[in-house]
């Protein structure tokens, strides 16, 4: 760690930091993305975090990947600013392995085999759980390094309005509002909100391929979040979902004077039935279907790719006394169409999850075993195995083994043979065995987690030349071991709330014995804030060490450290005032070799929030 580091550390510990902004973690938590089910923290065996609704609400202008970014465990690889293409790597794993739903059902694109989150802003969201480590024995496909999920608020109470407005530098401008509440059996909650940005230049002169273009590269974005709840009696409900999100990203293809950008859709329409069967047993019925409508118009020509996701599943949930029971039967059916001719359009995926968790005085164990067919590559069977021991208040050590899998996208298997590139139907999905221990409790009024992590990944997919056919194809080629070690506290000392995690881990070609591209080895965030009076202030620091952009690692990209400076007033008990100075250190540094990140740069909010 630089000098640097630690002289922005020592000045973030002096101004009181923000991202700390939401309560304690306890092992009294309730968390969702773990089981399918809410429980508890400390009933729980996997590493979940949750982002809340205050730290949603003041993050300004930026991205959901500007607020990941700050979180321990998370790396964010951008191409360029707001609304530019973004990776969003959870404990190594890249995001193509990293499953995104939003209130349980899945969005993104099959012919990409990741959800754009660069498109997702986190406004409207009443909180964001991050599920770190293997979680395809749940959930199936592509949660290989965790699950991303977003929750909907729920209306209660009195219905009441709120809205915000904001201006920051490169002419950006926001506008959100929303109104929530419930009358009789009724809940309902709907928030939509508009985004514009003159934008910075998305890349500079090292830019590969000489794409860089001297311009601006502009972001719109639109998005509407509805929720609602009918309870039908006292033992059944059924909540409805609709999600949709529209951006229009300008970007680089060449110094020419065509206008490259891309239109990207995301849409969601998602209902669930929940049923209190009896005292012991619960069921859900889910139905939902979600789109992703991406077009791009390039200097080449344009092209158009469509996803469609109907989304089924039955969950049953019994419990006696400290005994729990799950089994889920779902199904996922996926098409594509648009301007390329895949030779396959269509396929579809039923899974099964059979679970079950148990307290024995002071022993915990869980087991989870999933069986998915494919109508693609066939069979595919997946589990966890999670132990605990509770034998001192407050603290809990676990250890857990689990396999998890990726499936491989329509590009990889189907994509047509254009010349230059072609897909592979005969790719075998991605594999991963994981293991893991954590040691987690209540130390000096705050919360301790460390945690260590092992995990072994075969037959990642590679593309590359064909010497044989003259383009370039994918295959499974790769094998990769992901190791690591963090450590998070999070605590109140005289009024402050604040965190600290650091995280080191090696995430290595075990061909090769190089580095994955743009995994950090060392990596510091830190974070607190404090209310006093009618202020708010506080500041975020995340530290990244040196990585490298290439899988030869040849080319280095140095490391940064990035410091976020927040405050709010009240001007009045509904009215206040909030400012976001980000990169306040103006530091000059890359993600993506030959991309430029945002410069110092400042967004204020004025707040409409109903007491």
């Amino acid at each position: 760690m630089s000098s640097k580091t630690l002289a922005a550390l020592c000045a973030c510990l002096c101004i009181t930091p923000a991202g700390a902004r939401d309560s304690i973690p306890t092992l009294d938590e309730i968390v969702v993305t773990a089981t399918r089910v809410p429980q508890a923290r400390g009933e729980v065996l996997a590493d979940v975090r949750v982002l809340g609704q205050e730290a949603i609400a003041t993050a300004g202008q930026a991205s959901i990947t500007d607020l990941l970014q700050s979180q321990p465990g998370i790396e964010i690889v951008a191409n360029g600013g707001l609304g530019q293409p973004t990776n969003v790597l959870l404990g190594g794993y890249s995001g193509s392995q990293t499953l995104v739903l939003v209130d349980g059902f899945r969005v993104g694109s099959a012919t990409l085999g990741m959800t754009p989150l660069d498109q997702f802003l986190p406004t409207g969201f009443e909180r964001i759980e991050v599920l770190r480590g293997a979680g395809s024995h749940l959930y199936g496909a592509d949660a290989m390094g965790g699950v991303l999920q977003f929750f909907a608020p729920r209306g209660e109470g009195k219905p009441r309005m709120h809205a915000s407005a904001g201006l920051g530098d490169w002419s950006t401008r926001r506008f959100d509002a929303g109104l929530r509440g419930g009358v009789d059996h009724v809940s309902f909650a709907l928030d939509a909100g508009r985004l514009r940005s003159d934008g910075m230049d998305a890349t500079n002169a090292k830019a590969p391929f000489g794409i860089h273009n001297p311009d601006a590269d502009g972001f719109r974005h639109d998005h509407l979040l509805l929720s609602g709840g009918l309870a039908l009696s006292p033992e059944h409900r059924l909540d409805l979902v609709g999600f949709r999100t529209q951006g229009r990203s300008e970007y680089d293809d060449g110094p020419g004077p065509h206008n490259t950008h891309s239109e990207v859709t995301q849409e969601l329409l998602g209902l669930t039935l929940r049923s209190r069967l009896s005292d012991h047993w619960d069921s859900q019925l889910r139905a939902g279907l979600s789109q992703d409508d991406s077009s791009f118009f390039t200097s080449f020509g344009n092209s158009k790719y469509k996803t469609d996701q109907h989304q089924y599943a039955w969950q049953n949930d019994w419990r006696l006394g400290d005994n729990r029971v799950q089994a889920i039967l779902d199904r996922l059916e996926q098409s594509v169409s648009g301007s390329v001719a895949y030779t396959t359009r269509e396929r579809d995926n039923t899974g099964l999850v059979l679970s079950g968790q148990t307290q024995q005085g002071m022993h915990a164990f869980e087991v989870t075993w999933r069986h998915d067919h494919n109508s693609q590559f066939g069979d595919q069977d997946t589990g966890a195995l999670g132990y605990a021991w509770l034998g001192l208040p407050g603290w809990r050590l676990s250890a857990r083994l689990a396999t998890a899998f990726r499936a491989p996208s329509f590009n990889d298997l189907y994509y047509p043979d254009d010349g230059f590139l072609v897909g592979n139907p005969n790719l075998d999905p991605e594999e991963s065995f994981s293991r893991e221990i954590t040691l987690q409790g209540s130390l000096a009024g705050g919360s301790l987690r460390l945690s260590c992590h092992d995990d072994r990944v075969t037959d990642l997919i590679l593309w590359q030349f064909d010497l044989g056919h003259g383009k370039f194809t994918p295959d499974n080629v790769n094998k990769a071991r992901l190791t690591g070690c963090g450590i998070q506290y999070s605590g109140r000392v005289a009024g402050w709330l604040g965190r600290i995690g650091f995280d080191w881990q090696r995430a290595e070609d075990e061909a090769t014995h190089q580095d994955l591209p743009w995994r950090s080895p060392r990596r510091l965030t830190l974070a607190a804030h404090r209310s006093f009076d009618a202020w708010e202030l506080g500041a975020e620091l995340t530290a990244s060490d040196k990585r490298y952009n290439d899988a030869a690692n040849t080319q280095r990209l140095s490391g940064y450290t990035l410091v976020t400076l927040n405050a709010a007033y009240r001007l009045a008990p509904e009215w206040r005032i909030e400012g976001r100075l980000a990169n306040a250190l103006n530091q000059d540094y890359e993600l993506v070799h030959g991309y430029n990140t945002p410069e110092r740069n400042l967004f204020v909010t004025l707040r409409y929030q109903p007491r």
